[in-house]
């Protein structure tokens, strides 16, 4: 049975997201009555003066504190919020990643309160703001620190009010009611190299953006509380860190029977849809899909149709409707975490495969 890379990569694709923050919106005004409703943000370091060790960039469980390089398998070491991809400042870590400090495009989810009262407007006025912050997900903070209790404070963020907001293409899209189906006026104006969705986990939940493929909502989205539920275990000792974001196969018991069965099941689905990848888009050559499909069926079908990937002189050809297409549905399962959507999944592949397929 094949190593469950694409596992690895949906894990990855939350983890080290690019553009995607727990939140983005930090307006969930905690709950609480009376002076809750004028809760203003506050930012990360009022929050830190009392959970430090949460803010912190390393914890431990159950063995005492971290120590630099240690191996010992009774120290449980894991990042904390702050050594975690949410709790990284606006300049991002990581030689790939983009200084979000100056560009607009990603502030909206890498900052708290952005666009609205009392949040994050630039870096020399509201400094304070940059970067993921703990009010991201748990809404505002002021009346909770004048009064720490936790009934003046969202102690479980609500997914579709936070995490759906950026883990998205469009920061708050799904606010605006659904987006529309992607057809060949999408791509129209983009070379056919450049199509490629990525890293939309709510719409892919959601079962958006399958190239002419009406809405197949995942019964993954009827989980309570969605994101939540699954991604952030409270019992792993690493509920603000990295650890917790890779799902927590417990939480598909009451539907798969036991973890045991659901990581079972995960694998088959795993190698299943490694498989209809590689077929479409090519071998990387260690037995993974290609980052870019330059081979399999849509690399042959270029090949054939003459498509210069490059230019956008040929948009009016069917052929090159049918490569854009088939490329986005490519993209979109291999950096879209097909589990949370595996019919969705299964059948956009397959409308790529009937695409190029003569």
């Amino acid at each position: 049975m094949r190593t469950s890379w694409l596992i690895a990569l949906a894990a990855l694709v939350v983890s080290v997201v690019l553009v995607a923050g727990c939140g983005g919106h930090g307006g969930v005004v905690p709950p609480g009555g009376g002076g809750a409703a004028l809760a203003t943000f506050v930012g990360r370091a009022v929050c830190a003066t009392c959970h430090g060790d949460i803010n912190a960039e390393y914890g431990s469980y159950p063995d005492g504190p971290y120590v630099p390089g240690t191996k010992n398998p009774g120290v449980h070491v894991w990042a904390n919020f702050v050594g975690s991809a949410h709790g990284q400042d606006m300049r991002s870590k990581g030689s790939g990643n983009r200084n979000v400090q100056d560009d607009a495009g990603c502030q909206p989810c890498h900052t708290v309160g952005y666009g609205e009262d009392s949040g994050y407007t630039n870096g020399t006025d509201t400094p304070q703001f940059e970067g993921i912050g703990c009010e991201e997900c748990h809404g505002r903070g002021s009346v909770h620190a004048g009064d720490p209790a936790s009934s003046n404070i969202s102690r479980v963020p609500v997914a579709t009010e936070t995490c759906w907001d950026c883990h998205n293409n469009t920061y708050k899209i799904l606010r605006a009611g659904a987006p529309p189906m992607v057809d060949d006026g999408t791509w129209y104006n983009t070379n056919p190299g450049s199509v490629g969705p990525k890293y939309r986990q709510a719409l892919f939940l959601l079962g958006y953006e399958g190239y002419l493929r009406p809405q197949m909502e995942s019964p993954h989205a009827l989980i309570n509380n969605t994101c939540v539920t699954c991604h952030l275990n409270e019992n792993s000792g690493d509920f603000h860190g990295t650890e917790a974001l890779r799902g927590d196969l417990e939480a598909c018991v009451t539907c798969h029977g036991s973890a045991a069965e659901a990581q079972a099941l995960l694998a088959d689905f795993d190698e299943e849809i490694v498989d209809l990848l590689i077929e479409l888009g090519g071998d990387n050559g260690s037995g993974e899909p290609n980052s870019k499909p330059t081979g399999g069926l849509i690399g042959a079908y270029a090949t054939a149709n003459g498509i210069v990937l490059t230019s956008n002189d040929q948009k009016d050809l069917q052929a090159v409707k049918n490569y854009k297409g088939a490329r986005n549905n490519y993209y979109l399962v291999y950096g879209g975490c097909y589990v949370h959507n595996p019919n969705f999944a299964r059948q956009v592949l397959q409308d790529a495969k009937d695409l190029v397929t003569p």
